[in-house]
């Protein structure tokens, strides 16, 4: 996909302790394809939860089999930030349910 470059520039960036680029790499990917899991988990590891919430929808919207990662971070939101712990069980199944939580390689 046209997001991979972008996904693999980040985590170069980020192996080289440059977080901002990486950050910005990591988006570039996600505005050209919100559920790519490369650019999702890194921007994970990056940025606040609170401030992932907004690609995790995006992600989920896309209904794609590699977007776990959405739905992981999207739970960890439902439990740790509004104490919605009914949901966040739902987001973690749905995070079960996909190939890269399954089977990440």
């Amino acid at each position: 996909s046209k997001a991979s470059p972008f996904a693999l520039l980040g985590i170069w960036y980020e192996s080289k302790s440059d977080a901002k680029r990486a950050e910005g790499c990591y988006q570039k990917a996600l505005s050209l394809d919100a559920s790519h899991p490369v650019a999702g988990r890194g921007l994970q590891r990056l940025i606040e939860l609170k401030d992932l919430v907004p690609h995790c929808k995006k992600a989920i919207e896309q209904n794609s089999p590699v977007n776990g990662w959405a739905w992981q971070a999207l739970g960890q939101s439902k439990a740790v930030n509004e104490g919605d712990d009914s949901t966040a069980v739902i987001c973690f199944q749905q995070a079960l349910r996909c190939r890269d939580i399954q089977n990440p390689s």
